[in-house]
């Protein structure tokens, strides 16, 4: 093979076309890039790829080294989370093999296979496929991987008919972006063993995450357990203390909160809503501040209304159909320890809420106004 650089210009460059024979024209003008042409008959695609097939060819002959490709196997699968898990080899790194001498057309008589070239080192050897328009068929492939040798194949498509030989000595010898490996020894085995090191390691990472969801799913169960138990608890005790005669029930208020003498005012409020909770007013009144209130100023504890309604009708029941006006005599008893000092709106949304200030059973001390700038 001859560049147009090699041969006199025109019919005496003496050349010949290696696709079809016909006689060639070396063109070496100013204004386009040399090239050779047929002389008479207009070549057609089959001669162009025969020639940049057989200059790769000769250009691999002549080196005698390539750079190859890297080698790598990966294996993955996808876990119960949905993540996936994934491990990857690396089995050789891109990186030049130089041959003692290479040959072309050698016949592989174990495989019925003609490679185009094929590298010698040692006793090694590397097969080199080269396609054009064509790559390597699967029965082909089926062939060389028979042989157990390394095969790789260099894609020369796309190279135009005025292609110099530099840009193809680059594309064979250099760059492996063109390059593919047909067979790589221990690469399938490797990623057979891959894939089973991985589906283990997957079995054990959703064993876990089995175990972890059951521990969970067990966890959840017996805390509502233990949530069910503590309402049927309060339920029954509830029960319990309405059973008791009203004067155990002031008794018991007296006791929580200290008191000896006479009732705290604040603590006996009357509404028209009031009625509908069935203990009188003084009793679930007192019950509430020893509830929420008492002890509860130093740690600044927040009161949600909705929070002490619902205790409230849980503890002293409420008449028949009477749960809104109950709750409304609630929300009324809070607003007013709001205004004695007591209480302190806290100003949130949804549900009413009020934070403690003044705990004790006498009257709070007098504050101080709250000026909004």
């Amino acid at each position: 093979m001859l560049a147009p650089a090699d041969v006199d210009s025109g019919l005496a460059c003496g050349c010949t076309c290696v696709g079809c024979g016909a006689t060639l024209v070396a063109k070496k003008g100013a204004k386009v890039s040399w090239h050779f042409a047929h002389h008479i008959a207009t070549g057609s695609e089959s001669c162009v790829e025969s020639a940049i097939h057989a200059a790769a060819k000769q250009i691999l002959l002549d080196a005698n080294y390539l750079r190859t490709p890297m080698v790598a196997v990966s294996a993955e699968r996808r876990l119960k989370t949905g993540r996936r898990h994934a491990k990857s080899i690396i089995l050789s790194s891109d990186r030049v093999i130089r041959f003692d001498y290479s040959r072309s057309e050698v016949w592989e008589g174990a495989a019925n296979v003609r490679p185009d070239v094929v590298g010698y080192r040692g006793e090694r050897r590397i097969l080199v496929e080269m396609y054009f328009t064509h790559a390597v068929d699967r029965t082909k492939k089926k062939k060389l991987e028979a042989l157990g040798i390394p095969a790789l194949e260099v894609n020369l498509s796309g190279l135009a008919s005025d292609t110099d030989l530099e840009t193809i000595r680059q594309r064979v010898l250099e760059d492996v972006f063109f390059k593919d490996w047909l067979f790589y020894p221990g690469e399938e085995s490797t990623r057979v063993q891959l894939q089973e090191q991985v589906d283990a390691e997957a079995d054990e990472i959703d064993r876990r995450h089995d175990a972890e969801l059951e521990l969970t799913r067990r966890e959840e169960a017996a805390k509502r357990e233990r949530i069910v138990k503590a309402c049927e608890e309060v339920a029954e005790a509830n029960t319990r203390y309405r059973q008791l005669p009203t004067a155990e029930k002031e008794r018991l208020v007296r006791e929580a909160l200290g008191i000896s003498g006479a009732w705290p005012y604040f603590l006996n409020t009357s509404s028209v809503e009031a009625p509908s909770i069935l203990e009188p007013a003084h009793i679930w009144q007192g019950a509430v501040f020893a509830r929420f209130l008492r002890g509860k100023a130093v740690h600044r504890v927040f009161v949600e209304s909705d929070v002490v309604v619902e205790w409230v009708a849980r503890r002293f029941g409420v008449g028949r159909n009477r749960k809104g006006l109950a709750a409304i005599a609630v929300r009324k008893f809070l607003g007013y320890l709001c205004t004695c000092g007591f209480l302190e709106n806290a100003g949130s949304s949804g549900s009413a809420a009020y934070q403690v200030v003044f705990d004790q059973l006498t009257s709070p001390p007098k504050r101080s106004p709250r000026w909004i700038d």
